[in-house]
């Protein structure tokens, strides 16, 4: 079947045939799981206003052990060479990181390493750089440290996290800006996105928030203001070299598509489509947001969990959707943020509440 101009495509992990998004939701086939991230520990010496995982500077006993760990490394492949990104909390807190990091190197999977950059250390950036770790992101979700700190919880993180920014930077390890917009912070956008300039960084993920965690007490913006914010970030994507991407923010690939002049838009939301979350005990879930618990890899193999289970298969199926989402012409190219929709009505197949586009 000839695919249109802009559909998103893949190819399916059990037949290897190619197809879209559109013939998904009727067919039996399996998109591949594209990218893994990976909550190594939840622990975290920060206490982030936002933090999905109300993540606290403790031990968590229930976390995957390294034999676990070594374990579901092996499964890895079974999914279609996935990036893996290892988070947290704060993943350098787990103290057999580089272990694993190298198990999933030698396994033939790209690694990319999220943290806060409060523990970058010349040991730290030693390893990272001997085992190719692609890029490293650090979160700034502010362009001030009364900014950046009242957000993370800890007077100095900010200084901490642009101190862990240069020491990537002169070791020539690509660095990744990350930012979770919210009613209290999108007005620095401006200013935030000047400072990865000046920085030199390669890339600045803006994340819109889904209230989930800590995060719940926080104000999101409104839907008028977030399509400017993404009107916004659009233009400046036309004239830098920084890689810009919106996550948690698949209206962006609609407003792409309403853009494009040709050529292929991939889909909005990855969650369950592309991309899975494992948390620190084995759980699986579509995204790090969208916590249900569809499988833990204690029990069965992470392959098996992606290809079967109940909510992956229910999201892959966009003819599901209900409300707006379901409506609207743009669903294959942008589906709506599941985890937004379940956070507000407790319904993963319901609409986005802060789309602005209404269907037509």
């Amino acid at each position: 079947m000839a695919h249109q101009a802009g559909e998103p495509y893949s190819r399916c992990v059990g037949c290897s045939k190619v197809i879209s998004d559109r013939e998904q939701a009727s067919t039996s086939c399996i998109p591949p799981c594209r990218i893994i991230a990976w909550e190594v520990t939840r622990r975290c010496n920060l206490a982030c206003v936002h933090c999905r995982a109300s993540a606290k500077d403790i031990p968590y006993s229930r976390e995957l052990n390294k034999a676990e760990a070594l374990n579901l490394i092996r499964n890895f492949n079974e999914l279609g060479r996935p990036l893996v990104i290892f988070t947290g909390g704060e993943p350098l807190l787990r103290p057999d990181l580089f272990e694993l990091i190298r198990a999933v190197r030698e396994n033939g999977q790209k690694v990319a390493l999220s943290t806060n950059g409060t523990l970058i250390s010349p040991a730290v950036i030693a390893e990272i750089k001997a085992l190719e770790v692609s890029r490293c992101s650090i979160s700034i979700d502010g362009a001030s440290s009364a900014a950046h700190d009242g957000f993370r919880g800890v007077p100095g993180a900010f200084e901490l996290a642009l101190k862990g920014v240069r020491q990537f930077r002169c070791a020539d390890i690509p660095v990744q800006i990350n930012t979770t917009i919210t009613y209290e912070n999108f007005q620095e956008l401006p200013a935030i996105f000047e400072l990865c300039k000046q920085l030199g960084v390669a890339a600045w993920h803006v994340f819109l928030l889904v209230p989930v965690g800590r995060g719940t007490v926080l104000q999101s913006i409104s839907p008028s203001v977030y399509e400017q914010a993404l009107v916004w970030i659009y233009k400046q994507s036309q004239s830098t070299e920084i890689e810009i991407k919106p996550t948690c923010a698949p209206q962006y690939n609609r407003l792409l598509s309403q853009k494009a002049t040709g050529g292929r838009v991939g889909r909005g939301c990855l969650g369950g489509m592309g991309f899975c979350f494992i948390s620190h005990t084995g759980m699986v879930q579509p995204c790090g947001y969208l916590q249900l618990n569809c499988g833990n890899v204690r029990e069965m193999p992470l392959s098996e969990i992606w290809r079967n289970a109940l909510v992956f298969r229910q999201i892959r199926d966009v003819s599901a959707y209900s409300g707006p989402c379901g409506k609207c012409r743009f669903r294959h190219q942008c589906g709506g943020c599941r985890a937004r929709a379940y956070a507000y009505a407790g319904d993963y197949l319901s609409s986005d509440p802060i789309c602005p586009c209404l269907p037509s």
